[in-house]
């Protein structure tokens, strides 16, 4: 087994057990279902571009549905994975369209679309949501404003590394830079409270 694949089903068994030890925070399990289809089904099927294919198209759906769900609950959705999610999106609309300038972007940069999704989102939801890019509501509305803004700053270092890294393969270009922006961002809100 190869380390994306085992990275894959180790997410998932560590979801099951967050879930199992505490289901009031279904919410936020469900959140990783679209990234968790999309490295097992690209990894199941041998990374080609059918597997690509499949890997996007399933996570585009999977996002579109637990989207729905979160957002009839009134749940604010994790603005990381929002732009991990428009990051799916988009990969779907270009295999489904055929849009060669999605597909050549994607192709030609392993973290730059991923990163570059998460900084739009973060962009948009730093300027236009109350909750700020670190999605939470507090009532220190510029508290919120001031740890999105550098949640923001974190996410365009993380998409420069990730450019410029991106020789380096996925560990060092987009795995280890997004688990460094979750730390920020987890770190950002407790600092709020």
């Amino acid at each position: 087994m190869d380390l994306f694949l085992g990275l894959s089903f180790l997410v998932l068994l560590v979801l099951g057990y967050f879930f199992y030890t505490n289901p009031s925070q279904w919410h936020y399990y469900l959140r990783w279902v679209p990234a968790s289809a999309f490295m097992i089904s690209a990894r199941a099927y041998g990374m080609t571009d059918e597997a690509w294919s499949t890997a996007f198209i399933l996570a585009g759906f999977f996002t579109v549905f637990i989207f729905m769900i979160l957002s009839r609950q009134g749940i604010i959705y994790d603005r990381l994975m929002l732009g991990v999610n428009l990051f799916f999106l988009m990969g779907a609309y270009g295999f489904l369209s055929g849009n060669d300038a999605i597909l050549e972007w994607y192709s030609a940069s392993k973290g730059g679309p991923f990163f570059g999704c998460i900084v739009v989102v973060g962009l948009l939801s730093t300027l236009f949501t109350q909750y700020g890019f670190v999605g939470v509501r507090h009532k220190n509305k510029q508290a919120v404003q001031y740890a999105s803004f550098l949640l923001f700053a974190a996410a365009v270092i993380a998409l420069i590394w990730s450019v410029r890294a991106d020789e380096q393969g996925l560990l060092i270009s987009v795995v280890i830079p997004f688990i460094l922006l979750r730390v920020i961002r987890d770190q950002l809100v407790r600092q709020m409270d």
